[in-house]
């Protein structure tokens, strides 16, 4: 049985959407959170959420973020895939697969504003997006491909954690991209060739604070860097 929190919650998001697209944003992509049983059970819910991705909260590696006057700053460590062909809801794990033209290295930076706990405000607002940062897509990785690919996260240089299967953490590229596709349609939308998916936080979620530096390393994937003031 569907949850009415996240159904309420998704149609105030995709109105919310609608209107900044009005306003000259443009769609990119779309985000997982509470990927992980734990956070799923800190939430209250029984499925991880998604949340739309406008081009305007995009930051390049390198950029600075101010975070004067946010609640909670903080930083997920993901994997990015690259939709390369439309998937639509209800179908196969296979076509899921197909769909993924390339795959790459994400952050995402967050602002914990209220608790969890408030599902359908939470995810009407965002599920606390601000800005994310992407690597480059590397094609060789097509089908969903993440053999090999480790993630660590630091901050001024020390690292706080890191993780050398990203896809336990996660669940294979695939079955996100299943999932996302499926629950979007049932909400009324489709996953677009051309979209990207931030694929959830590989790490546990790190608060992040005015004056420090991030980096995140994904192995063959590279390395992205911000820095918060």
């Amino acid at each position: 049985m569907s949850d009415p929190r996240i159904a309420a919650g998704m149609a105030r998001q995709l109105a919310r959407r609608d209107a900044a697209i009005a306003g000259g944003a443009s769609l990119r992509g779309w985000k997982v959170a509470f990927s992980t049983p734990a956070a799923q059970q800190a939430a209250g819910v029984n499925q991880p959420l998604v949340g739309w991705l406008a081009d305007t909260s995009e930051l390049p590696s390198g950029a600075t973020i101010d975070v004067a006057g946010w609640t909670k700053p903080t930083v997920e460590a993901e994997l990015a895939i690259h939709v390369g062909a439309d998937v639509a809801p209800g179908g196969t794990l296979q076509d899921a697969a197909a769909a993924i033209a390339a795959v790459g290295t994400a952050i995402e930076v967050v602002d914990l504003d209220r608790p969890t706990s408030e599902v359908e405000d939470v995810t009407a607002a965002g599920l606390f997006h601000r800005h994310y940062v992407l690597g480059t897509a590397d094609p060789a990785r097509a089908g969903g491909d993440a053999s090999g690919v480790t993630i660590s996260g630091a901050l001024d240089g020390e690292t706080y954690n890191a993780q050398p299967d990203p896809t336990a953490i996660i669940g294979a590229l695939a079955q996100v991209t299943r999932f996302v596709a499926d629950e979007l349609g049932r909400h009324g939308e489709t996953l677009r060739a051309g979209e990207v998916i931030l694929a959830g936080s590989a790490l546990p979620l790190q608060p992040v604070a005015a004056g420090q530096r991030l980096d995140v390393d994904a192995g063959p994937l590279g390395t992205l860097t911000l820095t918060f003031a």
